[in-house]
């Protein structure tokens, strides 16, 4: 059988391949506490907050998200409302990245309320983040080619989720507050141009 892909058109490839890097991109952000990465290091390197703050928002993070997942996907249903949510993402996380960046040196009960601040806007960003994938890589992917085009949203996540360790370390170990900084412009910019894409994709009509 001939290749689904040759038969799709270049156009609408374009189109997927940039809203999936976008959300790759984005996916950076599981490096912060879904992947225990980013956090534990920040609090060890540069504040003084007690160690045990990590289980405590590690826990916060997981209850959270099965509770409200499902609440926060219900906006995700349409392709004009994920790439939305996509946006409120990155909004969130580029918050979370600068509350965390505000825990410099930080100590006792002030740094402690920061942090949770900070993994307050890091949950809203992943919940939203998890929708916006959903609804993307569903409402976008042609009705004949759903596993082609899945495959390659998995593939963007699972890079995220392969490499972010060593940017989260990178960034906020070697470059402490302005890693921070960079991270949030960095989820900023990348779903800066999610909506006109989506658009640009639906508008196509080659599925």
């Amino acid at each position: 059988m001939r290749s689904t892909w040759r038969t799709l058109g270049p156009e609408l490839r374009r189109d997927i391949a940039l809203v999936c890097v976008a959300d790759m991109i984005v996916g950076v952000s599981f490096g912060a506490i879904a992947v225990s990465a980013g956090l534990p290091l920040w609090l060890a390197a540069h504040t003084e907050a007690p160690l045990w703050t990590v289980g405590v928002i590690t826990a916060f993070n997981a209850v959270a998200i099965i509770l409200f997942q499902n609440r926060v996907s219900r906006g995700a249903h349409t392709v004009a409302g994920a790439a939305r949510m996509a946006v409120h993402c990155s909004v969130a996380l580029a918050v979370s990245c600068a509350l965390f960046a505000s825990t410099y040196h930080g100590s006792g009960a002030p740094v402690i309320l920061l942090l949770v601040a900070a993994a307050t806007a890091h949950v809203v960003g992943e919940l939203f983040f998890v929708a916006s994938g959903w609804g993307l890589s569903v409402g976008l992917t042609p009705k004949e080619a759903h596993g082609e085009y899945q495959s390659t949203f998995a593939t963007g996540s699972a890079a995220a989720l392969m490499v972010a360790p060593a940017v989260m370390s990178a960034a906020v170990v070697g470059w402490g507050i302005a890693g921070w900084v960079a991270l949030g412009v960095l989820f900023l910019l990348a779903a800066a141009p999610v909506v006109p894409v989506s658009r640009w994709a639906m508008r196509t009509e080659l599925r």
